[in-house]
C-alpha cells in the first residue's frame, strides 16, 4: 500500500513488521508528506473478526490521541492474503475494491467502497475538509475565551490587579502639585 501511494504522489512509509510487542502502536501506513497534516492509514483484511468495529475504534483513537489529524480506516479484501508474490499483491491491491472510512479531528465519515485511486482522492478531500472545518479558528476562540476568563478573575481582586500592574510595568500617572 505504501509503495503504491508513493507512486501516486503521496510519500508514504509502511508499518514495520516483526515487532515483539503484541500491542501495535504504529499505523499500517504513514503518509509522510501530506501538506503538513499528520495522516495515517489503519487497515485490516475483511476476514478479521469484528473488522469494522475494531478499525473504527483504532482509527478514532489515533485521532483522539493526536497521533494523526486524518486517519483512514481501510478494509482490504481477503483475497489479498492469497497473493502468491509481492508483484501479484501490488497488482491485486491496485485493482480491488476497498472499504474506506475517514476520521478527522472534526468528524468521522461513513463507510464507502473505492479503489486505490479513490483512496488517494479521499485523502485529498479529507485534507480540504479538515481545513474547511476551520479547526484553527475554533482553537483561537477557545484560547481567547480562556484568556478573558483568566483576566476577569485576576482583575476582580484589587490586590491581584495591583500586583499584575507591577509585573507588566503599568504605573499610574501622578501629577505633582507645584509648591509655592
Amino acid at each position: 500500500m505504501a509503495e503504491l501511494l508513493t507512486e501516486s504522489g503521496l510519500l508514504s512509509r509502511p508499518e514495520v513488521v516483526g515487532r515483539k510487542s503484541k500491542r501495535r502502536k504504529i499505523p499500517d501506513v504513514t503518509i509522510a508528506d501530506f501538506w503538513g497534516v499528520r495522516t495515517i492509514i489503519e487497515g485490516r483484511t475483511s476476514d478479521t473478526p469484528d473488522v469494522l468495529n475494531s478499525l473504527e475504534r483504532d482509527a478514532q483513537t489515533r485521532v483522539e490521541e493526536g497521533i494523526a489529524q486524518i486517519c483512514v480506516a481501510v478494509v482490504y479484501p481477503k483475497e489479498l492474503r492469497l497473493a502468491p508474490s509481492l508483484p501479484a499483491l501490488r497488482s491485486q491491491l491496485s485493482s480491488l475494491q476497498l472499504q474506506l472510512r475517514v476520521f478527522t479531528e472534526g468528524s468521522a465519515g461513513e463507510w464507502s467502497a473505492g479503489s486505490l485511486d479513490d483512496l488517494t482522492a479521499v485523502l485529498r478531500r479529507s485534507y480540504e475538509s479538515l481545513v474547511n472545518e476551520d479547526v484553527l479558528t475554533k482553537a483561537v476562540e477557545i484560547l481567547r475565551e480562556s484568556i478573558e476568563d483568566s483576566s476577569d478573575g485576576l482583575l476582580e481582586s484589587e490586590s491581584s490587579a495591583d500586583k499584575l500592574k507591577q509585573i507588566i510595568g503599568i504605573f499610574e500617572n501622578r501629577v505633582e502639585e507645584d509648591e509655592e
